[in-house]
């Protein structure tokens, strides 16, 4: 959804709730917005997750939670705290916008990544860790975009980095 007069944000948080709503903060230059949707927004908030004391937990086929419109242009911080019981073959998407562009953070045959679409390159780039993530041991994984830079950091170490420019392709909602 847009809103007339808004500008786009420099950076957005998300905090998903146990009831299933969430919270958006936008923070833009000037002034900073706060927008509440319940869980019925768009696609109900979440699909399938269970709460534990921990956060939310996937079974890692079909599990989902919706964090609103998602565009990023410039720049991006993205971040999750996972942990797997067994490390998912093939792609397995952690946080992202993904439909025909955007961005994310994705584990691909057991290693993290951050991807964006470059809109001036009309391709996905990443960054790719080496090192593949192991069963029973919890990560923290942020991944960011400045403009110039994809960087991945796992555990606070920065785990990848990549060279890209322009802006990112914004996905079709």
């Amino acid at each position: 959804k847009s809103y007339t007069g808004f500008i786009t944000p420099t950076k957005q948080e998300v905090e998903i709730f146990e009831d299933g709503s969430t919270e958006v903060n936008y923070y833009y230059d000037r002034k900073d917005y706060t927008i509440t949707y319940d869980n019925n927004y768009d696609l109900e908030g979440y699909h399938g997750a269970t709460w534990t004391e921990e956060g939310l937990e996937f079974d890692g086929t079909d599990d989902w939670v919706n964090l609103g419109p998602m565009n990023f242009e410039q720049d991006f911080t993205l971040e999750a705290t996972v942990s797997f019981d067994t490390i998912p073959s093939g792609s397995s998407c952690i946080i992202s916008n993904y439909e025909t562009g955007g961005v994310g953070i994705a584990i691909v045959n057991g290693y993290p990544r951050c991807q964006l679409y470059s809109s001036e390159e009309s391709a996905w780039k990443y960054a790719a860790s080496t090192t593949a993530l192991t069963t029973g041991t919890t990560y923290h994984i942020v991944g960011t975009y400045d403009g110039e830079t994809i960087k991945l950091y796992v555990d606070g170490t920065l785990a990848a980095s990549l060279s890209v420019s322009g802006t990112i392709k914004a996905p079709n909602y």
